[in-house]
């Protein structure tokens, strides 16, 4: 999944709270029906992005048995197992000075 897709959702969860924010100072009954409706797309934009990492997911799991062809993708599946080596190698090496140090 792109960086650039979890930072857009992010910015636009933090200009819904702004804009329910801004309009609740305006108004309180208004704001609560409109706090309400930004909720809801708040609550949608969350799903989407549970979408968008479910996909991302399956398409990793496609990668890693051969079968992605396309190249922007199989660039980002190889990133992605690039970073998964290292954070594996790094919990390795947590896990043994855990050991050394009988912690």
């Amino acid at each position: 999944m792109s960086k650039n897709i979890i930072n857009e959702i992010t910015k636009k969860f933090s200009l819904i709270i702004k804009q329910t924010v801004n309009i609740i100072k305006k108004d309180a009954i208004y704001g609560i029906r409109i706090g309400k409706i930004k909720l809801k797309e708040m609550k949608l934009e969350q799903k989407k992005l549970e979408k968008l990492i479910e996909i991302g997911r399956k398409t990793y799991q496609l990668y890693k048995k051969g079968l992605i062809k396309e190249e922007e993708l199989q660039r980002l599946c190889n990133q992605l197992s690039i970073l998964e080596k290292s954070a594996k190698e790094y919990h390795t090496l947590g896990e043994e000075y855990f050991k050394d140090k009988n912690i």
